[in-house]
C-alpha cells in the first residue's frame, strides 16, 4: 500500500550507518514518558532509556541497547544504539522497552533500580521485527505487534513465547489493544482483527476498509475508535461490518483518542482537537492549536492535557460545562517540538520534548522543572 511504503519511508530515513567502524548515524525514535514509584522512566533520541527521580530530579541509570549495524559500501559492521520508538511500560520491578534495528526488534525488560538487562526477547542474538507501536501488558502477558507483521505474546513470570500470531499485514506499527480475552489490533492495509487472548487465534470477527488505519484501536464499551488514512475518525461497533459514524477532519487522526464519560476526544494533524458525541458521532466542539497534535490526549483526575507539535500544552476542565471544555484553563509553551507519549500523576505532566524532559505543573500552567536528556560526553 502506498501510504504504508511512504510512512516506513518517513521513518526508516533515520537509521542509516556512517563508514567510520565503530560509529553510525545516532539513533532516535518517539518514545515517551512514563512514571511508576516516583520514577520517570523515558527512552532518548539517541537510544538510552533513562531513569529520573522525579524529587530529587537525580539522573538514577541510563541505559543504552547496542546493535551491530552492517556497513555501507565498501564499509565494515558498526555497532550503533538501537532506536526507541515504544513508550517504557513499567510493572512488577521491570521497565520494558521494545527496540528498532537495521536487523529487527528486540523486547527487553530492564531492572527498575539499576537498568541491568534482566532478559530480552528473541534471544541468543535473534531479532523479530522492529518495534514501533508500544507493548501492552494484560495480567502475566505482554503482547506487541511487530514488523514482521505479527502480535507477539510473551509470558512475563517464564520470559517466554507465549503465541505469535499468523501475519497479519506487510507491517503492524500500532499497539494491540486489549479488551478481556480479545486483543484487537489495527493494520495500515485498512483492517481491523480480533484475536484470542489466550491462544493469538484469529476470532471471527473483522472488519474491513479501503483506507489503511493511522492510530491504534480505543475500545470504549462495545465500540472501536480509530483514526484512518483518509483523514477519518471512525466510530465501530464491535461485530458490524459497516462503521457507526465517521468524522473527517484537515488531515490524518495519527494519535489515538481518548474517551471519558461518553465524550471523545481526537487530537488531529490538522492541529485541532475534536469533541464528539460518543454514541451520535456528533461534533461537540473544537479547539484550534495551530500545530498538528502528534501525541494522544492525556486525562488526569477531571483534567485534559494535549500538548501539540510546537510544545504548546493545553488545559481543559472536563467536569465544566460541555461549551466550556474547548477554553483551555492554562496553556505552557516548552521549547522544543511534542513527538512523543508522555504522562501525568498528581498534578504534573511528564513530557518528553526533542532532548528534554520538562515537568509541568497542570494547574499553575508553568514548567516546573526540565532537565536535559543528552548523554553526557
Amino acid at each position: 500500500m502506498k501510504i504504508s511504503l511512504l510512512v516506513a519511508v518517513l521513518v526508516l530515513s533515520s537509521f542509516g550507518v556512517s563508514c567510520i567502524p565503530g560509529q553510525g548515524q545516532p539513533a532516535s525514535g518517539w518514545s515517551g514518558t512514563a512514571f511508576h514509584d516516583g520514577v520517570i522512566y523515558a527512552g532518548t533520541a539517541d537510544g538510552r532509556v533513562v531513569a529520573i527521580n522525579a524529587t530529587t530530579r537525580d539522573l538514577l541509570w541510563s541505559r543504552t541497547s547496542a546493535a551491530e549495524a552492517a556497513g555501507g559500501l565498501g564499509c565494515g559492521p558498526s555497532v550503533v544504539a538501537a532506536a526507541i520508538y515504544t513508550t517504557p511500560v513499567v510493572v512488577d520491578g521491570f521497565v520494558y522497552i521494545g527496540t528498532y534495528t537495521a536487523q529487527g526488534g528486540r523486547m527487553h525488560a530492564l531492572g527498575v533500580t539499576d537498568g541491568e538487562v534482566i532478559w530480552e526477547y528473541p534471544r541468543g542474538g535473534a531479532y523479530m521485527g522492529t518495534i514501533v507501536g508500544g507493548p501492552v501488558i494484560s495480567d502475566d502477558t505482554l503482547y506487541v505487534s511487530s514488523s514482521d507483521g505479527r502480535v507477539h505474546a510473551l509470558t512475563l513470570s517464564t520470559f517466554t513465547r507465549r503465541w505469535e500470531s499468523e501475519r497479519l499485514a506487510d507491517k503492524l506499527w500500532t499497539s494491540p489493544t486489549v479488551m478481556g480475552d480479545t486483543l484487537y489490533v489495527s493494520t495500515f492495509e485498512g483492517h481491523i482483527y480480533a484475536l484470542s487472548a489466550e491462544t493469538g487465534e484469529l476470532l471471527d470477527w473483522a472488519f474491513e476498509l479501503e483506507a489503511g488505519f493511522a492510530s491504534a484501536p480505543v475500545i470504549y464499551g462495545d465500540t472501536v475508535y480509530v483514526g484512518s488514512f483518509d483523514n477519518n475518525l471512525y466510530a465501530i461497533e464491535i461485530g458490524a461490518n459497516e462503521h457507526s459514524w465517521k468524522f473527517q477532519g484537515g488531515k490524518w487522526f495519527w494519535a489515538a483518542p481518548v474517551v471519558y464519560e461518553g465524550v471523545v476526544y481526537a487530537g488531529s494533524l490538522d492541529g485541532r482537537l475534536y469533541l464528539f458525541d460518543a454514541d451520535a458521532g456528533d461534533k461537540l466542539g473544537e479547539f484550534d492549536a495551530g500545530s498538528p497534535i502528534v501525541s494522544s490526549p492525556v486525562i488526569m483526575d477531571d483534567l485534559l492535557i494535549v500538548a501539540d507539535q510546537s510544545g504548546d500544552v493545553y488545559v481543559f476542565d472536563l467536569g465544566s460545562a460541555l461549551q466550556d471544555r474547548t477554553v483551555p484553563l492554562v496553556s505552557v509553551q516548552l521549547d522544543a517540538k511534542v513527538e512523543s507519549t508522555f504522562c501525568a500523576s498528581e498534578g504534573l505532566a511528564y513530557i518528553r520534548a526533542e532532548d528534554k524532559l520538562y515537568v509541568v505543573d497542570v494547574e499553575k500552567g508553568r514548567v516546573t522543572w526540565e532537565l536535559s536528556l543528552t548523554a553526557e560526553e
